[in-house]
C-alpha cells in the first residue's frame, strides 16, 4: 500500500468516525443538561455548533443551556437560528416564549418601556408552539399566564376556553 493510499484511508476513517463522535458529545451534552451542569453541557454543545451551524440538536442545546445560565440575547438568536433550521417544529418557539417572557416580566418590575411589547411577543410565540404542536400544553398555559399578566382578560378567557 503506497503513502498516498494510507493517507487517503486515515482520512477516510477520520471523515466517517466524526459523525459518531458528535452524536457522542450530544449524548454526553443532554446528560449534563439533565444533571443541572448547564455551563459544562453549553461548553460541549457549542464546539458541535460551531463545527456545524445548522445542527438542530446542537443549536436547541446550547440555547436551553445558555437561557438557564439567564443569558437571553445569546439563547433567543440561538433559538430564533434553530426556528430557521426545522421550521415546523415547535421547541423553538416555546424557548423563544420562555425567553420573551422572562425578559418582559424583569422589564415590568423596572418599569421599562419594552416590557409589555415584549411580553406580547411572548404570547406569540407561545402561540405559534401551540399551533405547531396541539399536544404542547405547557406552551398554552404560557400563553394564558402572559395574557393575565398583561390584563388582557376577554383573551385570556377565550384562551382558556
Amino acid at each position: 500500500m503506497t503513502t498516498k493510499n494510507r493517507w487517503s484511508l486515515l482520512l477516510m476513517a477520520i471523515l466517517l468516525a466524526a459523525p459518531l463522535a458528535a452524536q457522542d458529545d450530544l449524548e454526553a451534552a443532554r446528560k449534563l443538561f439533565d444533571e443541572g451542569r448547564f455551563a459544562r453541557a453549553a461548553e460541549i454543545y457549542e464546539r458541535i455548533h460551531l463545527a456545524d451551524r445548522d445542527d438542530y440538536e446542537a443549536c436547541m442545546g446550547l440555547g436551553r443551556s445558555l437561557y438557564m445560565q439567564h443569558e437571553n440575547n445569546r439563547s433567543l438568536g440561538l433559538f430564533e437560528r434553530a426556528r430557521r433550521l426545522e421550521p415546523e417544529r415547535a421547541e423553538p418557539w416555546l424557548w423563544q416564549g420562555y425567553v420573551l417572557e422572562r425578559s418582559g416580566v424583569a422589564g415590568l418590575d423596572r418599569q421599562a418601556m419594552m416590557a409589555r411589547p415584549t411580553l406580547a411577543d411572548a404570547v406569540a410565540a407561545y402561540r405559534r408552539a401551540f399551533e405547531l404542536d396541539p399536544a404542547a400544553m405547557n406552551a398554552r398555559i404560557s400563553a394564558i399566564r402572559v395574557l393575565f399578566l398583561l390584563e388582557r382578560h376577554d383573551e385570556t378567557l377565550a384562551e382558556i376556553e
